[in-house]
């Protein structure tokens, strides 16, 4: 029996726990990037920290999101 090769993944996701809950006047996909792009460059410095990161999804208290990044360059 010939076993099935998986798909190549081009993207990751990643589901978020939001502590503590953002407010209603941060709660939007471009707040989430910034804080992520902020943490990014604090970790690994700014020439390793730009990646692609696509907000697909924040629940409507705050407390949660789901990010795509891209696949390496």
């Amino acid at each position: 029996m010939i076993t099935p090769l998986p798909l190549p993944q081009t993207h990751h996701y990643i589901r978020f726990s939001i502590t503590p809950p953002l407010d209603s006047a941060e709660s939007d996909a471009l707040h989430i990037r910034r804080v992520l792009q902020n943490a990014l460059a604090q970790s690994f410095g700014a020439a390793l920290s730009h990646l692609y990161l696509d907000v697909l999804w924040l629940s409507a208290s705050g407390a949660e999101c789901v990010v795509r990044t891209g696949g390496a360059r």
